[in-house]
């Protein structure tokens, strides 16, 4: 999909504007203030939004660190919207050509925004990822002087990536084209768990994607932060649900659609694993549970999603041992750097089909149904080997649905 036009900036515009949502962050804002003094991109204007819910003095520390540097504004957010309103706020006061939506207790590289712009200015994206790391050290971020590869895809190609967790869904590893988000309409979502609704809105709107596979933020997991407190949990996981039921009914009509309707429903089902035990459980026996899985459907969905349902406590662990010790794991990368060989390179996504595998699934379909015609499968309408190709004969593939492949070209 096309953007809409937008208007062409100024030449007084600061090329970034750097918004920093603050509640009860008094003892971070000192690092972070220097951090934005010391980093190696200058045409930055620094914007913090304090929530008037702080309980600390976090705007008093604020304004001090503002008047040290070249180009702040600190604003007290009426805080009616908590991090999703506060980010809205800020957005709707910024003027530079770029947003990056900076999260206080964080440590990005010193040369993220360096090259995130340069990135951007290069290729014409509305939209700039990048690589990051997870960490539970507030150590100051290791820099790397090595040059590692920029994937460059579509929007729709981008909405994939981001739907099999391949491309990040936090505003804070992205720059994103001012005008574009402007033009689009696009906003974030009161609340908590605002990114994702914005991500993918931005993702599917985007003409131009890239991703900078080199690590250039380290996120910190602290305890007690919004996402990552105890309290919260239940309040989390129901939270992650409701912004995939909205995205469900965005992504209709659009390229791709079946396909993101799938993911979403996956991602609800691991979702419901940052509740508590008794919320979960109650979740997963609820109509409104079992609702989803039929309405969506697909392979992998039915066999997760049924054995979440069958096997509850089981899963519960699993999923929270592979939050704990694997996803969130601290020093942890959230993909893999891919070192650069020099060249340009744009990221297509494709079936991979194989002819025997084509063929065993045909003859699986035929023993297992005499009755069926071999191109209809589960009633739901006519079968496409490709999509069964991708994800395997049981819905285990090595990527989950149809696109098994990044193909880097």
């Amino acid at each position: 999909m096309t953007p809409m036009t937008a208007p062409q900036p100024s030449d007084d515009r600061p090329e970034v504007s750097a918004i920093v949502s603050v509640l009860n962050g008094e003892r971070f804002i000192g690092d972070i203030s220097e951090y934005l003094v010391n980093q190696t991109f200058e045409d930055l204007e620094v914007i913090f939004v304090i929530s008037s819910k702080c309980v600390d003095a976090s705007l008093d520390k604020a304004r001090e660190s503002a008047s040290g540097m070249r180009r702040a504004k600190v604003f007290e957010y009426p805080d009616t919207g908590e991090l999703g309103g506060s980010k809205n706020y800020g957005k709707d006061r910024a003027s530079g050509r770029c947003l990056w939506f900076l999260d206080v207790d964080d440590r990005p590289s010193l040369h993220y925004l360096e090259e995130m712009v340069a990135v951007r200015r290069r290729r014409k994206a509305q939209v700039v990822g990048c690589n990051f790391i997870y960490s539970s050290e507030r150590t100051p971020f290791e820099e790397d002087p090595g040059a590692y590869e920029v994937l460059e895809m579509t929007g729709p190609e981008a909405a994939v990536m981001r739907a099999t967790e391949r491309y990040p869904v936090a505003s804070w590893s992205m720059l994103y084209d001012a005008d574009f988000v402007k033009a689009n309409g696009i906003r974030f979502e009161e609340g908590i768990c605002e990114d994702i609704g914005f991500t993918y809105r931005t993702l599917l709107n985007a003409d131009t994607v890239c991703y900078c596979t080199k690590p250039l933020y380290k996120y910190m997991i602290t305890p007690g932060s919004v996402c990552n407190s105890r309290e919260n949990r239940d309040r989390r996981g129901r939270t992650e649900i409701r912004r995939y039921d909205s995205l469900e009914e965005y992504v209709t009509g659009r390229e791709n659609e079946e396909f993101l309707k799938r993911r979403f429903a996956l991602l609800r089902i691991r979702s419901a694993g940052h509740m508590t035990f008794g919320r979960f459980y109650r979740y997963v026996k609820s109509p409104e549970y079992l609702d989803m899985l039929k309405r969506t459907g697909g392979t992998q969905v039915l066999l997760e999603g049924g054995f979440q349902w069958l096997f509850p406590s089981l899963y519960f662990l699993m999923i929270r041992y592979w939050f704990l010790q694997v996803f969130y794991r601290s020093g942890k990368r959230y993909s893999k750097p891919v070192p650069s060989d020099g060249g340009s390179h744009r990221v297509h996504l494709r079936y991979q089909v194989r002819g025997r595998l084509l063929e065993h699934l045909r003859q699986v379909l035929e023993l297992r149904d005499q009755r069926r015609p071999v191109g209809v499968v589960g009633g739901g309408g006519p079968f496409d080997p490709v999509q069964y190709a991708a994800v395997g004969p049981f819905g285990l593939g090595r990527e989950h649905g149809p696109f098994r492949d990044v193909v880097v070209a």
